[in-house]
């Protein structure tokens, strides 16, 4: 379904926690920050609540079992997404997607193409407005505004900066044959300490 978002909000959830995570320091040597993978795949999937004394809602199918791997099978700081999703968001031309590469994965009978999302255009689009609004505001003469609309400018010129940021960390880092599966040790290290994230879009 081409008007279904889930998709975008999947992926957009996703840069935002590339965004957030940089601010939680590692608790091992707090001069870094943690580390995760993302990993998305859209596809069918059953759900239901399982359980009588501890019932849970839980996802079964293989686009569960694709979307782990995506998972596994990405690098630190990075957000892998199967060909299925990123076909979905292809009328969406603001996510921008590197690095295309085949992916072999257990169970699955061929490789797959994957991708990493590396930003959100439309982010970069609000950034340009808000700089030109704080021009406008700052340039005016200081009784002409108040500080409350001071304030929220520059609130929200630092939430697009954060995502920038995110961004630009995320177009710098090792393409995924550098990165995942050279011999560097320490990114190697990095993949395998990195937390596990599992995100679906429908």
């Amino acid at each position: 379904n081409k008007e279904d978002p889930h998709e975008e909000m999947v992926c957009n959830q996703a840069l935002d926690m590339m965004v957030v995570v940089k601010r939680i320091k590692d608790p091992t040597d707090s001069s870094k920050h943690i580390h995760i993978r993302v990993g998305i795949h859209s596809g069918e999937v059953m759900a239901g609540v399982v359980g009588h004394l501890m019932p849970r809602y839980c996802l079964f199918g293989d686009t569960v079992n694709v979307a782990s791997r995506t998972e596994s099978t990405g690098i630190a700081d990075r957000i892998h997404v199967t060909g299925s999703t990123q076909k979905g968001l292809a009328s969406k031309p603001h996510f921008v997607f590197d690095n295309q590469h085949e992916v072999v994965m257990k169970n699955v009978p061929h490789p797959m193409t994957c991708y990493f999302l590396r930003e959100n255009r439309l982010r970069r689009r609000r950034k340009k407005e808000l700089v030109r609004r704080r021009h406008s505001v700052f340039d005016r003469p200081s009784y002409s505004y108040d500080d409350d609309e001071k304030e929220l400018i520059a609130s929200q010129l630092q939430e697009v900066e954060d995502d920038d940021a995110a961004s630009i960390t995320s177009s710098s880092s090792s393409s995924y044959h550098e990165g995942f599966r050279s011999g560097d040790r320490r990114e190697r290290r990095a993949s395998q300490l990195a937390g596990k994230v599992l995100l679906f879009g429908a």
